[in-house]
């Protein structure tokens, strides 16, 4: 690289030639970084006795419109669109000034340092839009594996609404997005659907339950006050109806409330033993939002709530009709569920004798924090592989795991390795794609299963593990068909309904060979 070397005479205004004394060594920092990011440093040198009364200056110039003086600078790089490349490589310049304030002699160096880029650095920043009242705030950030500087920042925001700062708030309902612009010119954007606010009326006190069929053998349990009354947060997707009979086997399980209206569905009263059950225990579980539509009951503090009460109907002959009454409940009994916490399950069968050994279980549930927390990385390397591992054990999971990864190449799927900790075969400049399927078991026996896709790839001098979207479909049901010899039959959620693959919902995968999988996914 070329190097400029003045020497400037306070006697006179001339440049003379002069035979090189100071040279400027610009390099980057091995193994840090990644995503964009390079840390650079400086071991620029000055000929001995040139000099016994000199100071030292820096100015990188990193081609991007940024610059430095400091000796060993952290840059990450955004929008490569239009920077300088020759070839696939950037070089950034470090100019080095050495001067001597006696004789106000300086001797000038530059050179210049190659950064290669095997992928647009935007790809690893994101935008999330989170709702507090009526307020929206847009938080921009990047993955966990990525540590950038901070010339990323400030960022810019702009709203559909015209908005440019980082939280507006608004007063009607709508869809509002916002584009983030990062200092370094990544541009990210996302949308938010902002239901409004209501006024809960919902009055647990109220609600009551009648059979509507008046038959022994075809029953429909329902509530005059939701029929008779409009609740719009009562969460249709989450309340329903749950009917068992004396011996505590569940007879039927269906919906509140269905497509916007009280439901009306009927179940065949059918016992334990084949025969109609003439005493029913009914229970009802309404789900409610808070006056922003939002639930979440384990949120500090809870939002939305919960109405849930049992009741026994006896049937009697004479009026043909199920009346309140019959046999007596049980003792109460508590079951944890990972979603909706401690519950009565009104069998007395449950897990737990008293509720607050339930929720003392409970609390130290791992819910569904864990497929959330789950992070892949790279553990080791050789010349020509990798070796992963995940953060389980980290996040305080000590309960048992299955690990499936598969390794997915151009013609689909390839090798499948079963243990905690694989190896995969990869060289330098190549880029591997990694699906895992981790199943975990939950406090009550539960098995859930977290889908991680990960790409792996070599990026400042160091190998990265980024999650990334499924390979080759959009659905993780076409992909378990793919690599699954047995064959789904249907999908149905918690109410028994037949349904297609959706996040933050517990569903249950029905397959041909009898067998029946509760997942969650995140």
């Amino acid at each position: 690289m070329k190097k400029l070397l003045l020497t400037l005479f306070t006697t006179a205004i001339c440049f003379v030639n002069v035979q090189a004394q100071c040279n400027s060594n610009p390099y980057q920092v091995p193994g840090f970084g990644g995503g964009g990011t390079v840390n650079f440093s400086d071991s620029s040198t000055i000929t001995p006795g040139w000099s016994t009364n000199y100071s030292v200056s820096y100015l990188w110039d990193f081609r991007d419109g940024f610059t430095s003086t400091q000796q060993s600078p952290c840059h990450t790089y955004g929008d490569l669109s239009n920077l300088p490349f020759f070839g696939n490589t950037l070089y950034p310049t470090l100019t080095v000034t050495y001067f001597d304030s006696t004789t106000f002699n300086f001797c000038q160096s530059i050179d210049s340092v190659g950064v290669i880029f095997f992928i647009n650095p935007c790809v690893y920043g994101d935008v999330q839009i989170s709702q507090s009242g009526n307020n929206l705030t847009a938080n921009q950030s990047y993955s966990s594996n990525i540590t950038v500087c901070s010339n990323v920042y400030p960022n810019t925001f702009l709203w559909s609404t015209g908005d440019t700062t980082q939280t507006i708030s608004v007063n009607a309902p709508g869809t509002y997005t916002c584009t983030v612009t990062s200092n370094v010119g990544c541009v990210f954007t996302t949308s938010y659907h902002y239901v409004g606010s209501l006024t809960p009326t919902f009055d647990c006190n109220q609600m009551d339950i009648f059979e509507a069929n008046n038959d022994l053998n075809i029953v429909s349990f329902q509530s005059s006050y939701i029929n008779n009354n409009t609740f719009p947060e009562l969460i249709d997707s989450l309340s329903f109806w749950d009917v068992f009979d004396a011996s505590g086997s569940n007879i039927g399980l269906y919906p509140m409330m269905w497509q916007g209206a009280p439901a009306n569905f009927s179940v065949q009263n059918v016992s334990w033993n084949g025969l109609p059950a003439d005493s029913l225990y009914v229970c009802y579980n309404a789900y409610l939002y808070d006056s922003l539509y939002q639930h979440n009951l384990w949120a500090n503090p809870p939002q939305g709530d919960v109405c849930y009460d049992c009741k026994w109907l006896r049937w009697d002959a004479s009026l043909s009709a199920w009346v309140i009454g019959g046999t007596p409940p049980p003792t109460p009994t508590y079951d944890c569920d990972p979603i909706f916490g401690c519950f009565n399950p009104g069998t007395g069968t449950g897990l737990y004798t008293s509720l607050a050994q339930c929720q003392s279980a409970c609390s130290s549930s791992w819910s569904n924090t864990y497929c959330d927390s789950l992070d892949v990385s790279v553990i080791s390397s050789t010349i020509d592989s990798v070796t992963l591992g995940t953060n389980l054990s980290s996040l305080g999971y000590t309960g048992p795991a299955t690990y499936t990864w598969t390794e997915f190449t151009s013609s689909g799927p390839g090798t499948v390795d079963t243990s905690a900790n694989p190896s995969f075969e990869i060289a330098i400049g190549d880029t591997l794609l990694v699906l895992l399927e981790l199943t975990i078991i939950d406090n009550n026996g539960s098995s859930w299963m977290c889908i991680y896709p990960t790409i792996i790839f070599w990026d400042g001098g160091s190998w990265i593990a980024l999650r990334t979207s499924m390979p080759g479909t959009t659905g993780v049901d076409n992909f378990g068909q793919a690599i699954t010899p047995k064959k789904l039959l249907k999908i149905v959620d918690v109410l028994g309904r037949e349904t297609e693959f959706r996040k933050n919902e517990i569903l249950f995968y029905i397959y041909d060979d009898g067998s029946i999988d509760k997942k969650f996914f995140r």
